[in-house]
């Protein structure tokens, strides 16, 4: 009966030892993210995709195409554009909840964009839970809608300038050239947990405080990762291999048709980072399981009997 009962404490101590050791690092992990325990949307994160990073200076930038291709409706045909990513998971298998993300606003529309004082640009996005890769001329790629929101650009007394053939990266709440800040240019104004490829649409728009409201200028858009030099996303993976996705079909639903996928000749991808953290409540299971554990080291001895 000892040898039997020392060798199930044995046991015992090595599940304690691996279990411990599990929630440990899983919450170790959870916690090099920002906010991720607090009831409010969680900012910052770690990078989940990134098709920003790592491109060449020069030969890798590409527009969705300057001219509306034939058979595209005018004026539409690059107002909405989109991604299907494959997100890395650098949270052990944890579910993914996106905090925001790293944008482009790229100006082709022929000229200089002038916005004065009292301007405004405004991004339309929506994230999608599903993606269908294989979709037909008449069916839509992304189902699933997870958000759908905006976030607004107030244009100073300085006023706002850019160049036509020329892009800008928004991130960590500017407007700038450079790498990734660890923070999101645009953060999420709620939650949203995903698993599985992911669907991505933005549409950007301006208000030129003339009264006429917020609208859409072809040309204004968000820049593609293509060309000579292009490279696949330096984190994740595009879930339809070297493709964008833009509103060929003149979609303006934040969705697309099957023919908006927009195959590259190379590499393509849209220019977009985003950034996530574990899912809320993965961090708290982690530390609930965590003093599971240590309370049950804790627990005394039963008395040697007689």
């Amino acid at each position: 009966m000892s040898h039997t009962f020392t060798g199930r404490n044995s046991i015992r101590r090595q599940m304690i030892r691996s279990l411990t050791a599990s929630a440990l690092v899983l919450a170790a992990t959870a916690g090099t993210a920002h906010g991720q325990m607090q009831p409010s949307p969680p900012t910052g994160g770690s990078l989940l995709y990134d098709a920003l990073s790592g491109q060449p200076s020069t030969g890798a930038y590409a527009s969705p195409l300057s001219s509306v291709a034939s058979g595209a409706p005018a004026n539409t045909g690059n107002l909405f554009t989109g991604a299907a990513a494959t997100l890395a998971n650098p949270f052990n298998g944890a579910p993914l909840t996106i905090t925001g993300f790293d944008v482009t606003l790229l100006n082709i529309t022929g000229s200089t964009l002038s916005l004065a004082n009292g301007s405004r640009l405004r991004l339309n996005y929506w994230i999608w839970g599903g993606v269908n890769a294989a979709a037909g001329a008449t069916d839509q790629v992304f189902s699933s809608l997870l958000l759908n929101s905006n976030y607004d650009i107030n244009v100073g007394a300085g006023g706002f300038n850019l160049a036509n053939n020329t892009f800008q990266v928004f991130t960590n709440g500017s407007l700038a050239n450079g790498a990734s800040t660890g923070l999101p240019g645009i953060a999420l104004p709620s939650t949203v947990e995903v698993s599985g490829p992911v669907g991505f649409t933005f549409n950007w728009q301006v208000d030129r405080n003339d009264g006429l409201g917020f609208r859409s200028l072809n040309g204004l858009t968000m820049l593609v990762i293509a060309g000579s030099g292009a490279v696949d996303p330096v984190v994740g993976a595009n879930a339809i291999p070297d493709s964008f996705l833009r509103s060929f079909n003149g979609e303006n639903n934040g969705n697309f048709l099957g023919t908006s996928i927009r195959p590259g000749s190379t590499t393509s991808s849209l220019a977009l980072r985003v950034y996530g953290v574990p899912a809320p409540g993965t961090a708290m299971l982690a530390v609930a399981g965590a003093g599971l554990i240590l309370g049950m080291r804790r627990r005394p001895k039963a008395p040697a009997r007689g």
